[in-house]
């Protein structure tokens, strides 16, 4: 069997840095495991490349002249993306979010960036429906190539715990978010907090202009550490808008 080599433009950080790093991290440590792909560590040596599309790591914008430079077998930052501008023979799969215009407010520097790139793409995987449509009801560009592929997590973390049993005198519910965005329902979690025989736990970041009332904030925490904790719970709370994540 001829295996395709798979090369994967985002640098992962094992702390917590949201879904896109989640994604990538776990994608990498599972698609190991596919004897169909074989993962490149030198990008130069991939059939396929797959990208966020904008970012090449937490917090590290990638421009379409840098992703020129890859799909042409060169670094990411060699000075002749700029001059020649033109793409090579590899093949860029875009994992997409959705606009950040859309599910956080306000407008989106990095969306533009996203866009402009996103003409480069030979194929593209949706996390969700709703993440596709953020494109399709703007008119921006997809490629011909693209599907729905909802997100999974890592069942060595994340697994049910059918013991817990439901005591109406005391409902532990706990929410979990690692962006401040408003979008994610931190009022509601907050006002919840404040009902009678409710216990309310948040994993993650909070907002300062919001006051959390009688959540417990537990902070950011690592994987295994959050699977415990929502063991531990009797629902998840989590009331975002416009959500393009599955999960």
């Amino acid at each position: 069997m001829v295996k395709i080599k798979l090369g994967i433009l985002y640098n992962t950080t094992p702390n917590p840095w949201g879904g896109v790093n989640s994604f990538f991290r776990n994608f990498q440590k599972f698609t190991e495991e596919d004897k169909r792909l074989k993962i490149s560590n030198k990008l130069q040596d991939a059939d396929i490349i797959l990208t966020v599309g904008h970012y090449s790591g937490p917090g590290t914008v990638v421009k379409k002249w840098q992703l020129n430079n890859v799909t042409r077998g060169l670094s990411l930052n060699n000075i002749l993306g700029k001059i020649q501008g033109k793409k090579g023979k590899k093949k860029l799969t875009f994992r997409l979010n959705g606009l950040r215009r859309v599910y956080a407010s306000g407008a989106s520097k990095a969306d533009e960036t996203l866009i402009e790139n996103l003409g480069l793409a030979d194929s593209a995987v949706f996390q969700s429906t709703f993440s596709k449509s953020c494109f399709i009801n703007e008119n921006i560009f997809i490629p011909e190539y693209h599907d729905v592929i909802l997100n999974g997590a890592n069942t060595e973390h994340f697994f049910p715990n059918r013991t817990v049993k439901l005591n109406p005198k005391h409902i532990n519910i706990v929410s979990n978010s690692w962006s401040i965005n408003h979008n994610k329902g931190f009022q509601i979690i907050s006002d919840i907090s404040k009902l009678d025989k409710v216990h309310v736990s948040h994993i993650g970041k909070w907002p300062d202009d919001i006051p959390s009332e009688k959540v417990y904030l537990l902070g950011l925490m690592e994987e295994k550490n959050i699977g415990k904790v929502l063991r531990e719970a009797n629902f998840l709370l989590f009331p975002s808008k416009n959500e393009a994540c599955s999960n």
